[in-house]
């Protein structure tokens, strides 16, 4: 019924109840539900930072940093002042510069994302 109200509703209560079935999602470890369900929430309400931050937890979980790190970053811009924002951007983003800098490099390659280990 909640995935209903994400997919089929406006504002905030539907917003709210995307960011719960996405928390739901995110305990089962399936990261990729939990995307699909933060990613609308941030939609529905973009001002929300912890659409945008939850969003950026998912998109670490599948090791996709660089998109993390831009989920982390309008997270930032909604709340400068919070600090655990800032940390979280700075290491996703750290980490999608260690990861691309790797790929660059002949012979190495990153571990793979969680998601694709547990498969």
């Amino acid at each position: 019924m909640m995935a209903a109200a994400c997919a089929d509703s406006s504002g905030a209560a539907a917003a709210e109840a995307c960011l719960d079935r996405g928390d739901a999602s995110l305990e089962r470890h399936d990261y990729v539900a939990a995307l699909r369900e933060y990613s609308r929430s941030a939609e529905l309400d973009p001002q929300s930072s912890e659409a945008w931050m939850s969003r950026a937890l998912a998109l670490e979980e599948l090791g996709r940093w660089a998109e993390a790190a831009a989920s982390y970053l309008r997270a930032v811009e909604l709340e400068p002042d919070d600090p655990d924002f800032r940390r979280l951007h700075q290491t996703a983003a750290a980490t999608a510069a260690g990861h691309a800098a790797a790929m660059a490099t002949p012979g190495i390659s990153p571990s793979p994302p969680q998601a694709a280990a547990e498969t």
